[in-house]
């Protein structure tokens, strides 16, 4: 048992990040085999997943601050 991921749905992702499930959905959309937008998801036929480990990874990253990014730092 311990083989298994613990996951969350979309409106669960979408209450712990404050935005809208129409806003993953979107990141989603966006994402191909090369470029990730949004954090990593699974899909289970129609059903999509959240797993919290990559969820977790993903949040330290888009949040980690980032010197140098704007003009003039």
């Amino acid at each position: 048992m311990s083989d298994l991921v613990t996951t969350l749905t979309p409106r669960q992702v979408a209450d712990l990040l404050h935005v809208h499930p129409r806003t993953l959905a979107n990141w989603r959309s966006l994402s191909d085999e090369r470029h990730q937008v949004g954090p990593a998801y699974i899909k289970q036929g129609r059903r999509v997943l959240y797993p919290v480990a990559k969820l977790r990874m993903w949040q330290r990253y888009a949040y980690e601050p980032r010197v140098g990014t704007l003009p003039g730092d």
